[in-house]
């Protein structure tokens, strides 16, 4: 398996081939390595994953899905045997020479962000929030390392309820185009409807499988 550092050299190397998904996921894998010399397993969240459950395979990598780019930096939270201990990797980051982080523009060391050197790749550790069931974790072998991320599912999950509580049409699109790109895997709708709650009701839910635009699932679920 790659070291920590081989797999930033090749996270700039992809960033610098203009390949910018598969550089924030050669940055994910280096993250998992440095994360798992501190104890705790990172997983991808937020626009990276959905661009990744969006992707299109090309011959040049793959691609983010190019009407809904989600994000150009890597969200990541972690999980030990213990709970969350986000602290762990963000020391770890501030330790390594292949970061410089944003200390001058935000002093609190919990809302910091890490660059890349040498490329224009950010990472944020958040806050150690579930968003998902840790049985269902998805890992992928990238560049020689690995990448966990959080179920299609799930990261749909976790868009839909802010598009539903929050009124985001954005957020509801990445939802809808996750759920159409996986449409053909081993998509559970199941899952989803276990998963209801306040803020992500069965009618949402159903509001997703039948592919209803934004304006369509607020009327679904009034």
């Amino acid at each position: 398996m790659s070291d920590a550092s081989s797999l930033f050299t090749k996270a700039r190397q992809a960033s610098a081939a203009g390949r910018d998904l598969d550089a924030r996921l050669a940055l994910a894998a280096g993250i998992t390595q440095l994360a798992g010399l501190v104890g705790v397993k990172p997983i991808v969240v937020g626009g990276t994953a959905v661009d990744f459950y969006a992707a299109s395979a090309t011959p040049r990598g793959l691609e983010p899905n190019k009407t809904l780019r989600a994000s150009q930096d890597v969200d990541v939270i972690t999980v030990t045997s213990f709970g969350a201990d986000p602290a762990a990797l963000r020391q770890a980051l501030a330790k390594n020479p292949d970061f410089t982080s944003e200390e001058t523009a935000i002093p609190v060391a919990s809302r910091r962000k890490w660059w890349l050197k040498g490329a224009p790749l950010l990472v944020e550790i958040l806050g150690g929030e579930l968003y998902g069931d840790p049985e269902r974790v998805v890992e992928l072998d990238v560049a020689g390392g690995q990448v966990f991320l959080w179920a299609p599912e799930d990261t749909a999950w976790q868009y839909m309820q802010v598009a539903l509580s929050e009124r985001s049409r954005t957020s509801w699109e990445r939802a809808v185009a996750i759920a159409a790109a996986q449409a053909n895997e081993a998509w559970q709708w199941d899952y989803l409807r276990s998963r209801a709650d306040a803020l992500a009701p069965v009618a949402l839910v159903e509001a997703l499988q039948a592919g209803d635009s934004f304006d369509e699932m607020q009327e679904r679920c009034a």
